[in-house]
């Protein structure tokens, strides 16, 4: 009997963590999310992590990878054409990521899920309370709840459908989730309602329209690739005669070159990842290849592919045969069209034939020196050899800022210098772990931190949930601020009751260095970020024209944003690691029966309009004229019967011809 207990035990665990098993012994997932958006503080730590970090957008998010946001912050993941929003306190983990599934879990806070292309395997949410699957396109409003008293789990669910349809799974039933419903979920059973959309579903949804915006880029790139909403709005698309369809960045310092402005972290299972400065910078350094033309930088993604591969950076290692003063050397060159992208870490010979799947126009010839003698390959016999930049091993595995750790190197030696086929000799610190950059570790005299574990914050017990429906009191969250980089901003959410008024800050892409992991203080924090150096335009593309898009619905512009004075809020402790009530649910042996609730009647529907999620009246469907009756047509005349068959002769039975 225990041995039987032991055995279904196991059976569980090895059910609920596929990911994390296999990661060790097949190859990495080409798939991967990405932080593309922060305001305020927000906290990560990664698998092997026990500690909170802060983080940075740009950020490759992968399973195991786990967030909170500080109260009056706010945080934006997309993962291809999904994007999943992060309201004011709430810790959200993911717990598979990869080809084949997306599965996030929120153990409290809310959640904003826009589904704009339904990825393989679908979505899902896991709660303390049940589990929600997102079965169409859509927007989703899904409320984990906070901890109770003695900070125990929370023992509600409020699942929102805005637009779609979601199936929430309880403890001893289902239930499908119209739009405009929504759905409480608790250890008693379902309460379906009618949906009120919140300030934080209006802020999401300006957001949803920002990312909206790409015309061009659908033309190029899909949608699965992540981080291609940035595109369009930071560069021009353009055709080259050699490579096809390239992107310039519209604004780039005069020094500037490929995987040089940014920090290197290390991620599991790929480990050294680019990580760059550019609010675009994201897919054009994980996917497709750069290309000199005309003394400027083009990113080239090649030929439109559905589902392209994730590379943590398509860069060739340097280093042997170089020497610097500030110890062991760190080179890498950027990739060009052509040429052959080998992987540092392990991998099948399946993985590099996907991950190296990007083709060009037959005037793009390759690189036979690169792509079949890597091994002995020089720095000179790269496309893209006046882009190869060198640091330390000290500066490169402490995540310091490229562009402040450069070190010059003599071209003659640089041109010399050989390619190396992995970085077992550089060994990541605490700093490379997490995920911003650590400007002190440029100075050459700077001394790297070991690594070792430190215990968690305490978790603080929040305020507990309210359900939302007609009759419910109005919501007590705290409003997302907009953002004040872009053209679009997201419009100011109503100031809820008793919280002070204070100017929201605005949103800042590289996170202001805090101490590592953030630690909780009694009091709030006062410090203003500083400014960020402008960068110098070089360089200004004439666009290319924008092929037509249709678009589902109108979008009139928004007024420009206004800039307020940047005030921190104060620091909340975030819950330890692993989270007290993290466990996921047990998968059903078999299907849930669907609850038996009553549907509220919806005179009204949820519509998107300029201002927000609205209730607009619903529209009776035309009358049609009564069509006047037709005369019945006549009976046709019954055949004629055939005449029976004679009887067989001699007793032999009857055979079909």
């Amino acid at each position: 009997m225990k041995t039987t207990a032991i055995a279904a035990a196991l059976g569980a665990i090895l059910l609920l963590a596929p990911p994390l098993a296999a990661q060790s012994l097949a190859d990495p997932p080409g798939r991967v999310g990405r932080l593309s958006y922060i305001d305020g503080t927000v906290s990560l730590h990664s698998p092997d992590q026990d500690q909170w970090s802060e983080a940075v957008i740009n950020y490759p998010v992968t399973t195991g990878d786990g967030f909170w946001t500080q109260p009056q912050s706010h945080a934006e993941v997309q993962v291809g054409a999904v994007e999943m929003r992060l309201d004011e306190s709430t810790e959200a983990d993911i717990v598979r990521l990869d080809d084949a599934a997306t599965v996030l879990r929120v153990d409290q806070g809310v959640i904003e899920v826009h589904v704009i292309a339904m990825p393989a395997g679908g979505v899902a949410v896991l709660t303390p309370t049940g589990q929600v699957t997102l079965l169409t396109v859509g927007s989703y409003h899904i409320e984990a709840g906070q901890p109770g008293p003695d900070n125990a789990p929370p023992n509600q669910m409020i699942v929102s459908v805005l637009q779609g349809t979601a199936r929430v799974g309880g403890q001893r039933s289902s239930l499908t989730v119209q739009a405009g419903e929504s759905a409480i979920a608790s250890g008693t059973g379902f309460q379906l309602v009618q949906a009120e959309p919140t300030a934080f579903d209006n802020w999401a949804l300006a957001r949803e329209r920002r990312e909206a915006q790409p015309t061009a880029t659908a033309w190029y790139v899909p949608n699965t690739m992540t981080g291609y909403q940035d595109l369009d709005q930071e560069g021009q698309w353009t055709t080259d005669p050699t490579y096809g369809t390239v992107w310039y960045p519209s604004s780039v310092p005069a020094d500037w070159a490929p995987y040089r402005y940014g920090h290197w972290v290390w991620i599991q299972p790929w480990g050294w990842t680019w990580v760059d400065d550019a609010p675009w910078g994201f897919a054009p350094f994980h996917y497709g290849r750069w290309a000199y033309i005309r003394d400027r930088w083009a990113w080239c993604p090649g030929d439109y592919h559905v589902r392209p591969v994730y590379a943590p950076a398509l860069v060739a290692f340097i280093g042997g045969g170089i020497t610097i003063a500030a110890g062991t050397p760190v080179g890498w060159v950027p990739l060009a069209p052509g040429e052959r992208f080998h992987p540092w870490y392990h991998t099948t010979n399946t993985y590099a034939t996907r991950v190296n799947y990007v083709r060009y126009s037959t005037h793009v010839t390759n690189n036979i020196v690169i792509n079949n003698n890597y091994s002995r390959a020089q720095t000179s016999q790269f496309r893209n050899a006046r882009a190869a930049t060198v640091v330390s091993a000290h500066a490169f595995s402490s995540a310091a800022p490229v562009q402040r750790s450069e070190v010059k190197v003599d071209p003659q030696h640089l041109n010399q210098a050989r390619t190396v086929a992995t970085l077992t000799h550089v060994q990541p610190t605490v700093e490379a772990r997490g995920a911003i950059a650590h400007p002190e570790a440029a100075s050459a005299t700077a001394v790297a931190r070991p690594e070792k574990s430190a215990p968690a914050p305490t978790a603080t017990p929040k305020r507990e949930i309210t359900p939302r429906g007609p009759t419910a009191p109005e919501a007590t969250r705290g409003a997302p601020t907009p953002e004040t980089h872009t053209a679009t901003p997201a419009p100011h959410p109503p100031t809820p009751e008793g919280r002070p008024v204070t100017p929201p800050p605005p949103e800042t892409h590289v996170a202001t260095p805090a101490p590592h992991p953030p630690t909780p203080t009694p009091e709030a924090r006062t410090e203003t970020p500083a400014p960020r150096p402008p960068i110098p335009e070089t360089h200004a593309a004439a666009p290319a024209p924008h092929p037509p898009t249709a678009t589902p619905e109108a979008r009139p512009p928004s007024p420009p944003p206004t800039r307020q004075a940047a005030v921190t809020p104060p620091r909340v402790a975030p819950p330890p690691i692993p989270h007290p009530f993290a466990a996921t649910p047990r998968p059903a042996a078999h299907p849930l029966p669907p609850a038996k609730v009553q549907r509220p009647v919806q005179n009204t529907r949820i519509t998107p309009t300029p201002q927000g999620w609205q209730r607009t009246p619903v529209q009776p469907a035309a009358a049609h004229p009564p069509q006047p009756q037709r005369p019945a047509p006549a009976p046709h005349p019954a055949p004629a019967a055939h005449p029976a068959p004679p009887a067989p002769q001699g007793g032999e039975p009857q055979r079909h011809p």
